[in-house]
């Protein structure tokens, strides 16, 4: 866990790569408080879910869901 609290980066990064695909601010705006309100939405299921399964099997997913995130970001070459 403290890897990959020292190894997340910003998202203040999230917010400069919308602003390299020539988003308009308010859309820019839009796409990280939907990035929050997802995070904010899913964190209590999760704790639920980790109470069953596990902690290691949850961690792992999110994992693969944040490194597919970023990924989404680091890719898009166009705003829509």
């Amino acid at each position: 866990m403290l890897c990959f609290g020292l190894g997340n980066s910003s998202n203040s990064f999230l917010i400069l790569q919308t602003q390299d695909i020539c988003t308009s601010l308010e859309t820019t705006i839009l796409i990280y408080a939907a990035f929050n309100l997802v995070a904010a939405l899913i964190s209590y299921p999760a704790g639920s879910l980790s109470d069953r399964w596990g902690r290691k099997p949850i961690l792992f997913a999110s994992f693969i869901i944040f490194l597919a995130a970023y990924l989404g970001f680091a890719l898009t070459q166009t705003s829509f």
